[in-house]
């Protein structure tokens, strides 16, 4: 039986090549399968034998992918994109042929946890630094061209940006674009959003957990510094705008990916709905 990745090199570091690459490994997979059939057409094991040898076969492509950083702790957005490439084809080949995505799912459960937590930790290490820096105004657009591009900013990342921040447009001011948000809010609402995303589409139930705290764990931090400034705070006006980023955070940003991934979560929703509890305890604090 001839290995699914003899002779086969990658070279080249974007998502369609691996795709490609990937489309040859299944290919030769599928000609085992019919292989694996006709030898051992008379034995009552052979889908035992073939899921052996297959997991085999499996472990050695990853194995490949993550030796080439094609799978890796280093490039969040690109490692998603690749585990997706593979959870994709090992769909269509169960749907044709036997199911194999359960060996995908057990074999990069370690690496997708640890890329998971490194790019939570990498979020939580520019969240702090960003709110150190924070001066809580309002982010100005020059032109009508720059809030347009941060429209699209979000469109990409699967939201209708004009409509999800046309509530914190300020259009009381003559030739100055504004939105009622602090750049610090803007900048962790890109990442987290783009994080939320990437791991939408790698989502199963054995790194449910996982991903549950990574979202939870990032939000409540975010919340936190809120909360230290209001904590800090004399001023009714600066208050009166952190709220505006709260009410922002939570019932715009965290809603929205809430419900995203709701229907993947289970019973860990309850997690979930908690965080939603820290509106009022906020409000409290800024009213006293």
């Amino acid at each position: 039986m001839k290995t699914t990745l003899k002779e086969t090199k990658i070279e080249q570091l974007n998502v369609a090549f691996v795709e490609k690459f990937v489309n040859t490994f299944f290919t030769r997979l599928v000609d085992s399968y019919y292989e694996f059939v006709q030898l051992f057409k008379d034995q009552k094991s052979t889908f035992t034998k073939f899921i052996v040898w297959m997991s085999k076969e499996i472990e050695k492509l990853i194995l490949l992918l993550r030796n080439q950083q094609y799978i890796s702790i280093k490039n969040f957005t690109f490692s998603m994109k690749n585990i997706d490439i593979l959870f994709t084809k090992a769909d269509e080949f169960s749907t044709k042929l036997i199911d194999i995505k359960f060996i995908f799912e057990e074999q990069l459960e370690q690496i997708l946890t640890q890329i998971i937590r490194t790019q939570k930790e990498l979020i939580i290490d520019t969240l702090r630094q960003r709110h150190r820096d924070e001066k809580w105004i309002p982010v100005t657009f020059q032109t009508p061209d720059r809030l347009n591009q941060l429209y699209y900013e979000f469109n990409e990342l699967g939201i209708d940006g004009n409509t999800f921040l046309e509530p914190f447009i300020k259009d009381d001011q003559e030739d100055i674009l504004q939105i009622d948000l602090a750049p610090s809010t803007l900048q962790f609402t890109k990442a987290y959003l783009t994080f939320s995303r990437d791991i939408f589409k790698i989502h199963y139930s054995s790194i449910n957990p996982v991903i549950v705290e990574a979202l939870v764990e990032l939000i409540k931090l975010h919340l936190k510094y809120y909360e230290r400034t209001l904590q800090n705070s004399n001023d009714k006006n600066l208050n009166i705008f952190i709220m505006k980023n709260v009410d922002f955070s939570l019932n715009y940003l965290f809603h929205h990916v809430e419900q995203l991934h709701k229907p993947k979560i289970g019973h860990a929703t309850k997690f979930f709905t908690k965080v939603y509890d820290k509106m009022d305890k906020l409000q409290a604090i800024a009213n006293s």
